[in-house]
């Protein structure tokens, strides 16, 4: 968890995206042919492109043997995305709770916000 948040302001945000491939589909997160799981944009890939965006906003404002990890995330999931579309998250600081940063993250498509 970092420690340090000099010049940190609210309101600073970063990206990070993806174009979707088929590893990043619900149907490829299991191999057991019993699971069944649509062609559309896994959630867990997305929490992962989040996170990197949060991390993006904060990487400036760390030292060098200080590093920061997700410890909660709500995420709610509006519309499918298929392969091939491209996924941008944007993280924006929203404050500082003790030792936690806290962010608000949107994922969108080319369509719509997909993921709140």
């Amino acid at each position: 968890m970092a420690s340090s948040s000099a010049g940190l302001s609210p309101g600073a945000s970063a990206t990070a995206s993806l174009k979707v491939s088929t590893s990043d589909l619900a149907s490829s997160i299991s191999s057991d042919p019993k699971d069944s799981f649509p062609n559309v944009f896994v959630r867990a890939r997305v929490v992962a492109l989040m996170e990197a965006a949060s991390a993006r906003v904060l990487q400036p404002h760390l030292a060098p043997s200080e590093f920061s990890v997700g410890i909660t995330v709500d995420v709610g999931h509006t519309a499918p995305t298929p392969v091939d579309a491209q996924v941008i998250a944007e993280a924006t600081y929203r404050e500082r709770d003790g030792k936690l940063f806290v962010f608000d993250v949107v994922a969108r498509d080319e369509r719509v916000s997909v993921f709140l």
